[in-house]
This record gives structure tokens, C-alpha cells and sequence, in this order.
């Protein structure tokens, strides 16, 4: 919100500068005796309106496409034997960046533990990169609720945490809950 508050902010400045070049024009063209009517004043006046709009524009645009977020979802790796029978189910966490930029694991927090990532590149889904998730291994013991926090930044070095909540249940072994990514301090 601070950010949007920002940008806005100018519109006034950038207003009530066209408005005084404008106005002065008022004054000075009638002292040269030119009317304004018939002149390309209203065209070139109406033009730096449509430049200052168009920045305002743009400059939201920007806002909106920088964005960061990251989505966690079940899966189950399937092992097979070498006649293609399955053997055992393994249980993950499939965590994708799901936002536009690109973003570096830093670690997670895995009930209580911290885990490395070694700063893992995660790459936005929409880049169709191979391999663009990080897998976290869910316990195949009697645990059925496993809290996640997992730590990262982008290339301009902002930091965030996002938690997940997984509860063993539901109708695909493990119900995924990813909760909005907050500032790290």
C-alpha cells in the first residue's frame, strides 16, 4: 500500500504543473496576440496530459507485475522395482514460485528444524524452466501435522517467509494450506 501511495502522490505535482504551464500561457498569449483557439496550445496541452496518464500508467503496471509469492501443493512419488511394481509412496511438499520474479531458497524451518536450501533457484512457473519446484519430504510415520517456514529473496535482495500448515487427511493423504509470504526481518 506504501508503494501504490507513492506513485500516486506525484499525480497531483504533475497536475498542478501542466496546470501553471497552462495558465501562463493564458497570460502571454494574449500579450502576443495570438488566439489560443487557433493555435496548437489545446493539442500540445491535451498531448502532456495523455504522457503524464501514461507514466502514472505504466509505472502501476510495473508495481503489479513485480510480484513474489510461492505455492505449496501434495505429491506422491511413486517408487517402483524393476518390473515396474510399485514398492512404496513417498509424500512431499511441491513448493513453486508462482509469482513473475525469480527467487533464491535461502532455508526452511521444518517443525522446529532449520534445513539448508543452499540458496536453491526457483524460477517463476511461468517460465516453463524444467524443474521449477522444490520438493520437501512429508514424515511417513504417525505424524499428521507438520508446520513449514520457508525463507527466500529475489535478486533486488527483499526477504520473505512464507508458512505452510500440511494436516494429514482429506481425500489426497495430506491437505496443503500456504499462507501469504511475509517480510523477513
Amino acid at each position: 500500500m506504501k508503494t501504490i501511495f507513492r506513485e500516486y502522490s506525484k499525480v497531483p505535482i504533475l497536475a498542478a504543473v501542466v496546470f501553471g504551464f497552462a495558465f501562463s500561457l493564458t497570460k502571454v498569449l494574449p500579450i502576443l496576440n495570438w488566439d489560443v483557439l487557433d493555435h496548437a496550445f489545446w493539442q500540445t496541452l491535451i498531448a502532456c496530459i495523455a504522457i503524464v496518464a501514461a507514466y502514472v500508467i505504466g509505472q502501476r503496471q510495473i508495481t503489479m507485475q513485480d510480484t513474489i509469492e510461492l505455492y505449496c501443493s501434495f505429491g506422491l512419488i511413486d517408487h517402483r522395482d524393476t518390473t515396474g511394481m510399485s514398492i512404496q509412496a513417498e509424500p512431499f511438499i511441491h513448493i513453486q514460485n508462482v509469482g513473475t520474479r525469480l527467487v533464491y531458497l535461502d532455508y526452511y524451518i521444518f517443525n522446529g528444524r532449520e534445513y539448508s536450501a543452499d540458496a536453491q533457484i526457483l524460477p517463476p512457473t511461468y517460465s516453463q524452466a524444467l524443474n521449477n519446484f522444490y520438493r520437501v519430504n512429508l514424515p511417513t510415520n504417525d505424524e499428521v501435522y507438520v508446520c513449514l517456514e520457508v525463507a527466500y529473496h529475489d535478486l533486488d535482495g527483499r526477504s520473505w517467509i512464507s508458512k505452510v500448515i500440511a494436516t494429514k487427511g482429506g481425500s489426497f493423504g495430506w491437505s496443503i494450506k500456504t499462507l501469504p509470504r511475509i517480510p523477513r526481518k
